[in-house]
């Protein structure tokens, strides 16, 4: 996540409480480090926290990516560090500049000490309906962040933390312990959001469109075993390969396969906590249609290419064998959309001029 840290030293008097406080956000942002997260900044002023944050993330081993988010004219900071990424903004406020970083940049937000900059970007990133954690112990803005967030901790903390968890986070910094338990809470917290995102009414569309498409898959692989629904073996409407039912029925059991994945990986992605739309959904099952329509135009081609002809299913068991291979390759080719219409591209040439299925050297 690209986690942006506010907080400053103005708010605390007591020089000892100053030394507290950078040495808490050198530890915030090794604990930062260590996640794998992207630190969000916007000066080096000492009386500001984000230059001990940079230090202690930087000392880190790992290569994780700062972001400067500069104000309109500002000057350039952390020059000669590695990893150090800047960004100028549209304004040469540094409040304005500071609430377009939480609106448009950051994933989540972390306010410590500070004075009424730190209130605005605590309050501004829980509207916002970003991971938020306002670190108290120091008070200043960030305890007045804590305060507003306490008195109403379920939808603050998107029900990610216990009432154990969110006093700790208002008592005093514990030195090798606080950091590590702030950016666990956070990941916690995004979570959480990502599912709270997600409408039970999204959840149950999604899991009756897989059962729907699983239903038509089936269906339209059994019905020719079935006897035809009971047809005459020499009625009028008794399918066969002369009259291309079969492959009609052949298409659409590959077209409801593909569905049927598309529509599975859009719950995998709900049960992994992915924000998943209603609209992206919808997108997904089309696009697994299409990916099922595109693996039954592939299986053609590749007869033609190959044979030099288009052979339908014959007979029932042909149909079955042949769409259940399809189907298959139909399902694992929407589970991973994007891979299956890239792979198609690299075949789709071969198919056109005859090599598919040959090989390199042979005529």
């Amino acid at each position: 996540m690209k986690v942006l840290v506010s907080g400053s030293l103005r708010g605390v008097k007591d020089p000892q409480q100053q030394d507290l406080v950078r040495a808490a956000a050198r530890e915030l942002g090794r604990c930062l480090a260590a996640a794998g997260h992207t630190l969000l900044v916007g000066t080096d002023d000492k009386d500001d926290v984000d230059p001990f944050v940079v230090e202690g993330f930087l000392s880190e081993a790992k290569t994780s990516q700062v972001e400067v988010h500069l104000m309109k004219g500002a000057q350039k900071c952390y020059q000669g560090q590695p990893n150090v990424m800047h960004s100028w903004h549209r304004y040469n406020d540094w409040d304005v500049t500071v609430l377009e970083v939480v609106r448009y940049n950051a994933d989540a937000v972390i306010v410590i000490a500070g004075l009424k900059g730190v209130v605005q970007a605590g309050i501004a990133g829980w509207m916002l309906g970003r991971p938020t954690i306002a670190f108290g112990g120091f008070g200043g803005g960030a305890a007045t962040v804590w305060d507003y967030g306490s008195s109403d901790r379920q939808r603050f903390y998107f029900g990610a933390l216990t009432d154990i968890e969110i006093d700790q986070l208002n008592s005093p910094w514990e030195s090798d312990t606080t950091g590590s338990r702030i950016v666990t809470q956070l990941g916690r917290c995004a979570e959480y959001a990502r599912r709270a995102a997600i409408s039970p009414r999204l959840r149950l569309g999604v899991s009756l469109g897989i059962l729907i498409a699983l239903i038509a898959w089936v269906l339209l692989l059994a019905l020719p075993l079935l006897g035809w629904l009971g047809a005459p073996a020499g009625a009028a409407t008794a399918l066969d390969a002369s009259n291309g039912v079969r492959f009609l029925l052949l298409l659409a059991a590959v077209c409801s396969a593909g569905a049927f994945g598309a529509l599975v990986q859009s719950m995998r992605g709900i049960r992994d906590g992915i924000a998943v739309t209603g609209s992206k959904a919808w997108i997904d099952a089309v696009l697994g249609v299409a990916a099922g329509f595109l693996t039954a135009a592939l299986y053609m081609l590749a007869q033609i290419a190959i044979n030099g002809k288009l052979d339908l299913p014959a007979t029932n068991p042909d149909y079955s064998r042949v769409a259940l291979i399809v189907s298959m390759t139909a399902v694992f080719a929407s589970l991973y959309l994007d891979a299956a219409f890239s792979r198609f591209d690299t075949l789709k040439e071969s198919v056109m001029s005859g090599t598919y299925g040959k090989k390199a050297g042979s005529d």
